[in-house]
């Protein structure tokens, strides 16, 4: 079993595994110091040299309103924050680490592109499954808000592993936060093309060239078809490697698709 390299900044220290981040972190227990390395799209003070994110063109970062800021408190009130997608007007899909119930709590939720930046709070974290760290497990779940948020368009979970395991060139977009701070403003990231991580033990993977930032874990990816890009979302973002020189992310295919069926009532 290959485990994940996840990673949780506290605002500026590494921590945890996964891309989030959060406030100055207390020293971990010796029995518990370096159990934990980094999930997807983070960025660690030991990793200065990855590549910085691109600014794609303002109309993607237009599409993408459904893109959120997920913010919440570890077990001794240290800030922590990820990423995250509407995909219906209470509900939010993003990382499973992002989700540990006796980890986390007091959720908050702002989609700082949509109309007016509404804020609302969040309940019911619900990951597809706690064992994030095997790579052969998905890293997925959602949260309900407690009020909604109303957009014209939500992101729609789509399977597209067929595509992608045939061959077929696949691109994505995303939205990232600009630097590592709960609140920092979102830049658009287009042009990304998908590969599987099957090969790598990721039995529920896709990869993108290495581009994130402490804080996106559970970013949405989005396909792009003939130059735009949809609100359809393919995947969710998990941790970066920068050994291979990717970002990984769960994809959602049918596995993930019929548990969050039947997990939220959809």
């Amino acid at each position: 079993m290959r485990s994940a390299r996840l990673l949780l900044v506290a605002l500026g220290t590494t921590l945890f595994a996964g891309c989030i981040d959060h406030a100055p972190d207390p020293e971990l227990p010796a029995d518990q110091a370096g159990t934990i390395v980094p999930p997807s799209g983070s960025s660690s003070t030991t990793e200065p040299n990855r590549p910085q994110p691109k600014q794609a063109p303002r109309a993607t970062l237009e599409v993408l309103k459904e893109s959120v800021l997920v913010l919440m408190l570890d077990e001794d009130d240290n800030e922590y924050f990820c990423t995250g997608t509407l995909v219906a007007k209470d509900r939010v899909v993003t990382a499973g680490h992002c989700l540990e119930r006796r980890r986390f709590h007091d959720y908050q939720v702002i989609a700082p592109l949509a109309d007016g930046a509404p804020r609302v709070t969040a309940s019911n974290p619900t990951p597809m499954s706690d064992r994030f760290l095997d790579v052969a497990e998905p890293d997925f779940g959602f949260l309900t808000l407690d009020e909604p948020i109303e957009l014209a368009q939500y992101g729609v979970l789509t399977d597209v592993t067929a595509r992608v395991d045939e061959g077929a060139t696949v691109k994505v977009a995303t939205a990232v936060r600009q630097e590592e701070e709960r609140e920092a403003p979102l830049e658009a990231v287009d042009g990304l093309e998908v590969r599987s991580t099957t090969d790598m033990g990721y039995d529920h993977g896709f990869g993108v060239p290495l581009f994130s930032h402490g804080g996106d874990s559970g970013a949405g990816f989005f396909l792009v078809e003939d130059g735009q890009t949809t609100h359809k979302l393919v995947g969710v973002a998990r941790e970066p490697d920068p050994d291979s020189g990717l970002d990984h992310i769960t994809r959602v295919d049918a596995k993930v698709l019929a548990w969050y069926r039947a997990n939220a009532g959809e």
